[in-house]
């Protein structure tokens, strides 16, 4: 058998491999389609869940803040000002506001990574937690009330030290909820949900393997220095929307050398782009090759005239190729200013070994 044979045989054989298998490859690529569209979906529907708690949350905090600053003073200045030897039992109340949990199929899903997956299901027992404390805050403030009521009635204590006592239990009251709830409770959460926030739009915009491939030497605790910069970012949006502010001591403290405006720059889709031009480019060679195409035209005919006739044009035909391929990935690295020496070096690499294969196999 000539070696021109040899090639015929070759390449009929990689056509009638690329055509059995373009069915099984095309139901393949259409099945991980569907699901990368529905994972993405789902890490789309997570995040917008954790906005919607963030300005649940936000409001809420509002709401308690406005009630502290405003109606705790107007009850205490309405008792001082009740007339001298009458005891104070007026109504007061806590304003209603919506609150509710993060959706119970949140400690359900898995995305994957398991640092997001531990966020998320410490968010959702949170999310829990949020309101049965403020059901135990209503209750508390109701027993203060009822307890001056019981107080004053009996008249165990004079009028004017009933109204002291009750001045300060509001006043004492005032400064818990300042203390546990405005200023550690909600803003802990608040800061949870937008490091959450900052992972899940990180991981939708990397993709899974580019997540692992980027912390795969990280545990949790580098993970989480890793996203302190983009959650400051996204905790100054927040104070700025609501108007407060969240555990600025413990922020500072966490960027204690460093700028507290620097930012993690959203990463791009350099090294997608890269790898989907280099596969790209194989494909088309491998396409090529099997309907019998390569740079000097033609089609099968032309080949077997053309290249069954001189091999040497088939490896010059290769080799061109090659150096074509070369300039062009280095004119997409210079567009994409990714001219890091592993980068092209692995590249390079790849390139070659692809090419190698064609030439041994063909």
């Amino acid at each position: 058998m000539t070696f021109i044979q040899h090639i015929k045989i070759w390449q009929d054989l990689i056509g009638a491999m690329i055509g059995a298998a373009s069915p099984f490859v095309l139901w393949w690529v259409a099945y991980k389609y569907e699901q990368r569209r529905k994972y993405y979906n789902q890490l789309y529907g997570i995040d917008r869940m954790i906005i919607d708690q963030i300005n649940l949350i936000g409001e809420m905090r509002n709401t308690i803040s406005t009630f502290l600053d405003k109606k705790i003073p107007e009850l205490i200045s309405n008792i001082n000002a009740e007339k001298t030897g009458a005891y104070y039992v007026g109504p007061a109340f806590i304003p209603l506001f919506s609150i509710r949990p993060l959706t119970d199929n949140l400690s359900e899903i898995t995305t994957k990574s398991g640092y997001v997956d531990n966020k998320l299901a410490h968010c959702y027992k949170l999310s829990k937690d949020i309101p049965f404390i403020i059901d135990d805050v209503r209750r508390q403030f109701d027993y203060t009330l009822e307890i001056n009521e019981k107080l004053s009635l009996a008249k165990l204590n004079s009028a004017e030290v009933q109204k002291q006592s009750y001045v300060d239990q509001l006043n004492e009251f005032s400064k818990v909820m300042k203390k546990e709830i405005l200023e550690t409770n909600i803003p802990i959460y608040l800061r949870l949900l937008a490091k959450t926030s900052v992972a899940v739009t990180q991981l939708r915009q990397d993709g899974i393997l580019r997540w692992r491939f980027r912390h795969k030497k990280n545990n949790f605790e580098q993970m989480e220095l890793y996203f302190e910069s983009d959650t400051q970012v996204f905790l100054k949006k927040i104070e700025a929307t609501f108007g407060f502010q969240i555990l600025a001591s413990e922020r500072n403290e966490h960027d204690v050398g460093k700028p507290s405006t620097s930012i993690i720059a959203v990463p791009s889709d350099r090294y997608s782009d890269i790898v989907s031009f280099i596969l790209l480019s194989a494909g088309s060679l491998l396409v090529s090759i099997s309907i019998g195409t390569l740079p000097h035209g033609g089609t099968t005919g032309s080949y077997s005239i053309a290249y069954l006739k001189y091999p040497i044009l088939l490896y010059e035909g290769l080799f061109s190729i090659l150096i074509g391929f070369l300039n062009q990935l280095l004119d997409k690295l210079g567009e994409l200013n990714i001219f890091n020496r592993k980068v092209v070096s692995v590249a390079v690499i790849l390139v070659f070994i692809f090419m190698s294969f064609i030439i041994i196999f063909a």
